[in-house]
């Protein structure tokens, strides 16, 4: 029997007013060499347009991980496929891709690659990790600012979380309860104090307590979209069913 689970979940509200999300989350899992792709993009915009840059990004990425090819170099093709916006002069996306297999043991490797959303967090059990991703430079034509891939090569065991989450969450409350937003380090205090709270809290509960807690910050009226995924690495739940033969014989072969 597995003596690990990976426990992946998210939660999502759309910008006010809209009835799509420019952010897309992606989750797959190729049980043959116990991997799990998770990618969160996030579209230039709002709404429609949003969603389609977005999901281009996503499925591009997803399908990326999947190959042999290095993940490094997939997030290349994708930032040499999607155009700089001509009016903006940035990305039309932002992505995070997250590489999860289960290694010998105990252990859970985690090749992430982030491009311009807010940083993913680590905690190992309540504790706050941190640590230095690789920057890749990255050069392209009509681009305004100097764009950098993060590359990180982790390691979760028992009781360690990995929480990703787009700029809707970071932003949240900026120019109403908190002049510079959430920020990094407001999402990462909440977290932890809810891990602490609830040392065995799910990945749907932790995601779901983070996005409500962002948009209640935007007065319940979200300036952008919020989305948040976790990922977190804990032992099996065991489930036992007992059944019993059925109130009539004429039922035994049903």
């Amino acid at each position: 029997m597995n003596d690990i689970f990976i426990d992946v979940d998210y939660a999502q509200i759309y910008k006010h007013g809209q009835k799509i999300g420019g952010d897309v989350f992606l989750l797959s899992r190729n049980p043959e060499n116990d991997q799990i792709v998770c990618t969160l993009s996030d579209g230039l915009g709002s709404g429609v347009k949003a969603n389609v840059l977005a999901s281009l990004t996503a499925r591009m990425a997803h399908k990326l991980s999947f190959s042999p090819m290095d993940l490094t170099h997939s997030a290349r093709i994708i930032m040499n496929t999607l155009p700089v916006c001509k009016e903006r002069k940035i990305s039309y996306a932002t992505f995070t891709i997250a590489d999860i297999r289960h290694e010998k043991g105990e252990e859970v490797r985690v090749n992430l690659v982030e491009y311009d959303n807010p940083s993913a967090l680590v905690f190992r059990g309540s504790n706050s990790y941190l640590w230095q991703p690789e920057r890749i430079d990255l050069e392209r034509e009509g681009a305004f600012k100097q764009e950098v891939l993060g590359h990180s090569q982790l390691k979760l065991s028992i009781g360690s979380r990995l929480v990703i989450f787009s700029d809707g969450a970071t932003q949240a409350g900026m120019g109403k309860s908190l002049p510079l937003g959430w920020r990094l380090e407001g999402v990462r205090s909440f977290a932890q104090a809810q891990i602490e709270a609830n040392p065995d809290i799910s990945s749907h509960d932790l995601a779901q307590a983070i996005v409500c807690r962002a948009h209640s910050l935007d007065r319940l009226s979200a300036k952008d979209d919020i989305t948040c995924m976790v990922v977190y690495v804990r032992k099996p739940r065991r489930t036992l069913v007992v059944t019993g033969p059925p109130f009539t014989v004429e039922h035994d072969q049903d």
